[in-house]
């Protein structure tokens, strides 16, 4: 297997509103997200890399170092997900911290989510679904 290198590359489509699809669906690109939201995706991913790794390759019958899993590969509703989260939290730090501060402080706020260390905001289980899309979940 490959060393972790996130893929930025792509977008992320909106999901659907009150069960109803777009057309023409708005989509967020990696710049779209504010450096902190970048850093908490980055160690969400970075995290995960080998289970996710392995999933695709298992889905799509590539070779190992073919597959690739990165932004992109969000589904819309793990990208709202991650929004809802960082977004609650971020406020706090936007005004204290310049953004390569801000990137560690989103990955230590998924590192210290995971370890169970905020209430409002539980450890996330992390998998990858059957049409290849990052999707999280409550952590049982």
């Amino acid at each position: 297997m490959t060393e972790f290198t996130l893929d930025t590359s792509g977008v992320v489509l909106m999901p659907p509103i009150d069960g109803v699809s777009h057309t023409h669906p708005p989509h967020w690109r990696w710049s779209d997200l504010s450096p902190f939201a970048q850093g908490y995706v980055e160690a969400l991913m970075r995290e995960n890399y080998a289970e996710l790794h392995r999933a695709a390759w298992q889905h799509l019958i590539l070779p190992p170092d073919d597959v690739r899993v990165g932004f992109s590969d969000l589904h819309p509703e793990a990208r709202a997900m991650i929004l809802k989260a960082c977004n609650a939290v971020e406020e706090v730090y936007t005004e204290l911290f310049q953004p390569d501060a801000l990137r560690r402080m989103g990955a230590r706020f998924w590192e210290r989510r995971q370890q169970g260390l905020f209430t409002l905001f539980p450890p996330l289980r992390v998998y990858l679904d059957d049409d290849g899309k990052v999707r999280l979940e409550p952590a049982a």
